[in-house]
């Protein structure tokens, strides 16, 4: 279907403006209130050109909700290897809660969809959506744990890895709610530094806890 003004989109627009839309549909309908003649109403094109393109509401979950965190997770670690000097525990740990902090406020709309996932009736691609950011996690937390010796630190890095992830999103969706309101509400820099020293004290103390026993 062209679009308004009969101006026919290039093939990458089309893909990226019927992502847009069923993230955006996923956000707020959850994805099993979503169907694909939902996303191709909002896209303005036709059912058929999705199913064809993009193919089933799973694969446009995976593309519309969870690339982008594939996409950070791969970059992530990949940069984090390439690092000629090892950094300290405050830099390692400043740096992912920055960045991890920018994706998931660039991508709410992901992150609203994940949650929705969580009580949506299609158990298999709720299984499906679970394990592939599962694998993201251990992704992460297999790095954290080759690069945690002679750190200091000690326990289950990989939880430690999975309980940062679930802080920053809830501060990225519950922000309004968690934070004190008027001049007491932190700037972006103040509250990410004080959730860095959040973590490094975490598994710092972790260590130190080890050490003793």
């Amino acid at each position: 279907m062209p679009s308004p003004g009969g101006k026919r989109r290039s093939p990458g627009a089309g893909r990226e403006l019927v992502i847009r839309s069923a993230r955006e549909l996923f956000a707020r309908q959850g994805y099993g209130g979503t169907s694909l003649r939902d996303i191709a109403e909002r896209a303005g094109v036709n059912e058929s050109v999705i199913y064809r393109n993009l193919g089933t509401k799973e694969q446009i979950f995976q593309a519309a909700v969870l690339d982008p965190f594939h996409g950070f997770v791969a970059s992530f670690v990949g940069r984090w290897r390439e690092i000629p000097e090892r950094r300290s525990n405050e830099e390692m740990v400043r740096s992912f809660i920055y960045e991890l902090h920018d994706l998931m406020s660039q991508h709410r709309d992901s992150i609203m969809a994940l949650v929705s996932v969580s009580g949506m009736e299609d158990v298999r691609g709720q299984i499906t959506a679970r394990v592939q950011f599962n694998d993201e996690l251990d992704a992460l937390a297999a790095q954290t744990e080759a690069d945690g010796q002679g750190r200091g630190l000690a326990g289950d890095l990989g939880m430690g890895v999975r309980m940062s992830v679930g802080l920053v999103m809830s501060l990225v969706l519950l922000d309004d709610w968690l934070l004190p309101m008027g001049d007491r509400r932190p700037d972006r820099t103040e509250l990410l530094d004080q959730v860095s020293r959040f973590v490094v004290g975490g598994l710092e103390y972790g260590g130190a806890t080890a050490a003793r026993d």
